[in-house]
């Protein structure tokens, strides 16, 4: 007789991995997916509304200077301005405007790239449009929204730092995890119950059969299961039990009945 195998997993490990496995990897893949995604129109909405807020602040200068409104670019009027032209709740956001022609910072002096580079196209005879910019400031990425001012008098800038203005993600993909992670806990919860349901019965009639192996035919047969496969091999066993019970009554009869005539 040959030696049993060890069996390292049975149908209702089977099962509960076939379920719970894949709904982990969707989980993490809808995560980074949806995380990426999120990230993405933060960005954009975050870049769009830079570009419009810097647009309308430049509207005003320029018709605050066509108009010959005086003290329009004084650091006083710019200062009780700027907090209008800033994107809310991201605090590095900031609105500084720049000289056109001598890439001075009212109030501040100038110390990125991006402005340096606005003034050289400026030097070589062109009016750059209204867009936005991304650039590194001392390790920092910041997105930077420009406009240059009627006759290039000045350059307008809205800038924030891409860490401020994408803060809130790490709260949305937390909330989403939360929603994810509940959604996997319910599924893994209806698989352990769903294997139970479908093996339990198997289990039971596995260890019947072993018994009529044995030569054992008491067992009481009351098993019920889900599936209509599991209720026919149910049936079967139930068949064989009469049917070997019959055979054994017969043969004893017949044994009986031989001894009698002897």
């Amino acid at each position: 007789m040959q030696p049993k195998k060890k069996n390292i997993f049975s149908m209702y490990r089977v099962l509960f991995l076939a379920v719970t496995l894949p709904l982990i990897v969707v989980l993490i893949n809808v995560t980074n997916v949806s995380t990426r995604a999120t990230s993405r129109e933060i960005k954009n909405l975050a870049k769009n509304y830079m570009l419009s807020t810097v647009k309308q602040c430049g509207r005003n200068i320029d018709s605050a200077i066509f108009k010959g409104t005086d003290q329009t670019l004084s650091y006083d009027t710019l200062a009780a301005e700027a907090p209008a032209y800033t994107i809310t709740d991201v605090p590095s956001s900031y609105l500084y405007i720049v000289d056109g022609h001598t890439a001075e910072m009212v109030g501040k002096a100038v110390e990125n790239e991006a402005v340096k580079t606005l003034i050289s196209q400026i030097k070589n005879g062109k009016h750059p449009e209204p867009d936005i910019i991304e650039y590194e400031f001392n390790g920092t990425l910041k997105y930077a929204a420009y406009w240059v001012g009627i006759n290039e008098e000045y350059i307008a800038v809205i800038t924030a730092d891409e860490s401020d203005v994408l803060s809130g993600i790490s709260k949305i993909t937390q909330n989403s995890m939360i929603v994810y992670a509940s959604s996997v806990i319910f599924w893994i919860i209806i698989a352990l119950f769903s294997a139970r349901a479908i093996c339990k019965p198997l289990q039971k009639t596995v260890d019947i059969l072993a018994n009529f192996a044995k030569g054992d035919f008491t067992a009481d047969i009351k098993i019920h299961s889900i599936l209509k496969e599991t209720n026919q091999l149910i049936d079967a066993a139930i068949n064989l039990k009469e049917n070997m019970s019959n055979s054994i009554s017969n043969v004893d009869k017949s044994s009986k009945n031989l001894l009698r005539d002897t």
